[in-house]
């Protein structure tokens, strides 16, 4: 039961640790089923539709993205902006939302007066990120570049980019998924698909990422929560739009070897859970709880992981261990050397990376701090 609920969990985690990758954007891309990139990873809201298939032809194609979209100020940031505007033309107009939302915002300073600010993403939201409290749009107005894991407006708004990446998720070795969970896995996968119409025995020669990806595009999501209003797409398009610069601390092919990295152990029971009864609901209620908990930059408080998981000596399950030292742990790591990177450098950045990454002992607020750094909590 323990093993269940935790890592059913980790559904929900995505929205924080991890961009999805879907097809394209604006358009359905075309049946393919060479091309399951184009069934890949859809979190919209459109899914809540998907309805198993009474028939089995070729896969189909993913459903269009959705078009809909604290703690008082410790430091006051000039308001040099105006909050920022939809993060693309294809998003509808909504009113405000009614509660105002304050999210979390650090700033992290050295010696020197150097600084940078901080900010934790959410990979999926809905129309009230389109407004963002004034401390947040004016540390961003201040910044003359935005650090973001990777760069996902580049895959989400063209599907022949995204197509790229087909190499880095097929099996090289010879071996196919068969090899590498087990039997009653793989059958249970295979028979869920093939009810949703979207199983090619082509699919066998990549690798789980796109198993993940393609048994999430089978599940009804109620969250009412989309990738096109994640907090890193939105001011993705934002700062292309106001010509800023945009680090990439990791990269999409970095973040899809690193899901390739887990033990065949750790892939099988990911997985598993996946197929288990209820995981849609649970994922989803997960996923829209973190994200209120997040608009309200209370994250900290409903994740269950910023105490009992905040260190890997307090995890005895190995598949545990290896999850959150691969996914977490040492993201983080890299995550804080790249932000002292940039306060060295004098740098003007505004960090947007997975809100998770800054939860615990182990997080990149604590390690800043641990290396000398003053960090003060702006909102």
């Amino acid at each position: 039961m323990k093993k269940r609920k935790i890592l059913s969990a980790f559904a929900a985690l995505v929205v924080l640790l991890t961009p999805a990758l879907t097809g394209c954007s604006g358009e359905k891309p075309a049946t393919d089923p060479n091309n399951p990139l184009l069934v890949a990873v859809s979190q919209s809201s459109d899914q809540s539709s998907v309805q198993p298939s009474e028939t089995v032809s070729e896969p189909v194609s993913t459903v269009e993205p959705s078009t809909q979209v604290s703690d008082t100020s410790t430091e006051s940031i000039p308001d040099i902006s105006q909050p920022s505007a939809e993060p693309s033309a294809d998003v509808s107009q909504s009113s405000s939302p009614a509660e105002a939302i304050t999210p979390a915002l650090w700033k992290a300073e050295n010696a020197d007066g150097n600084s940078i600010y901080l900010m934790g993403s959410i990979h999926m939201g809905d129309s009230d990120v389109n407004y963002m409290p004034d401390y947040i749009t004016s540390a961003y107005a201040l910044s003359d570049s935005i650090a973001v894991e990777a760069d996902i407006s580049v895959y989400l708004d063209n599907s022949a980019k995204a197509l790229e990446l087909m190499s880095l998720i097929r099996y090289d070795d010879g071996t196919t998924i068969k090899d590498h969970i087990s039997e009653e896995t793989y059958n249970k996968a295979v028979e869920r698909l093939t009810a949703f119409n979207m199983y090619s025995p082509l699919y066998d020669t990549f690798k789980a990422y796109m198993w993940q990806s393609l048994l999430t595009n089978t599940f009804k999501d109620t969250s009412g929560l989309d990738v096109y209003h994640g907090v890193d797409y939105m001011f993705l398009k934002k700062a292309q739009a106001d010509n800023k610069s945009i680090i990439e601390i990791e990269s999409m092919e970095e973040q899809i070897e690193l899901f390739g990295s887990y033990s065949d152990e750790l892939t099988d029971l990911i997985l598993s859970q996946m197929l288990e009864d209820n995981y849609a609901e649970y994922a989803s209620a997960s996923e829209r709880a973190l994200y209120e908990a997040w608009k309200q930059g209370k994250l900290d408080d409903v994740l269950l992981y910023s105490t009992k998981f905040s260190d890997t000596d307090n995890i005895s399950d190995p598949l545990y261990q290896e999850y959150f030292e691969k996914m977490i742990y040492t993201r983080n790591r890299t995550m804080a050397d790249a932000a002292e990177q940039y306060i060295e450098s004098g740098q003007k950045v505004f960090v947007l990376v997975g809100a998770f990454h800054y939860v615990g002992n182990k997080g990149i607020i604590s390690l800043l701090e641990n290396d000398g750094y003053t960090v003060t909590r702006v909102g």
